[in-house]
């Protein structure tokens, strides 16, 4: 596991500038990410896939009486913020950011003692790294497709044995029709003989 603390305001990641038909990205968040690359430059980049949590830091309102951290529930917005320190620590914390398959953030003003900073977290993914409720939404997921399945299963052999059902009960049908047709022509073939032995007594 790596753990970052970067002294560095969270900056979200801008949308990149077209000027005569050519795009390129915003000098602040050029900066931005080339600090993060700086601040990871000692590792040795990470292979397989990865999971990544990040706690941004922002500076605390002149106005807050409080001393703890607080919930910043406004902008800017969290994938914008995450896709910024993605790109930043591409290349130096691991080699490519498609590796990343689970990613989290916060956002949160500064406690009375501290200054804005980034706080990451980056470990091999596995589902232990899942966070409880994820395991268990997954888990229930699971199980309700086990139990999908073998209400589908349970349903197709009921079929199976109605349908085999109506096949007996059709067969026996035939039997007893073919059976009534041998007595019927039995019946009238004694009819028959019994009336050319009257005829021939007569």
């Amino acid at each position: 596991m790596v753990t970052l603390h970067i002294p560095l305001m969270p900056h979200a990641k801008a949308r990149p500038r077209v000027v005569n038909g050519r795009a390129y990205t915003p000098a602040a968040t050029t900066a931005y990410e080339r600090s993060i690359k700086l601040a990871a430059a000692h590792l040795s980049p990470l292979s397989g896939p990865l999971s990544v949590s990040v706690v941004f830091i922002f500076p605390r309102l002149k106005s807050s009486r409080a001393a703890a951290r607080e919930v910043k529930a406004t902008r800017p917005d969290i994938d914008n913020l995450l896709k910024a320190v993605l790109d930043g620590l591409n290349g130096v914390a691991f080699h490519d950011d498609g590796q990343v398959v689970q990613v989290s953030g916060e956002k949160w003003i500064a406690a009375a003692d501290e200054e804005a900073h980034l706080e990451i977290t980056i470990e091999p993914y596995s589902a232990s790294t899942e966070p409880p409720h994820r395991r268990e939404k997954v888990e229930r997921r699971e199980v309700n497709r086990a139990e999908h399945r073998q209400a589908q299963a349970e349903r197709a052999a009921t079929i199976a044995a109605e349908r085999k059902g109506e096949r007996r009960e059709k067969l026996a049908e035939v039997e007893q029709h073919r059976a009534d047709q041998r007595k019927a022509k039995q019946a009238a073939a004694m009819e028959a003989l019994r009336e050319w032995t009257a005829r021939r007594r007569s």
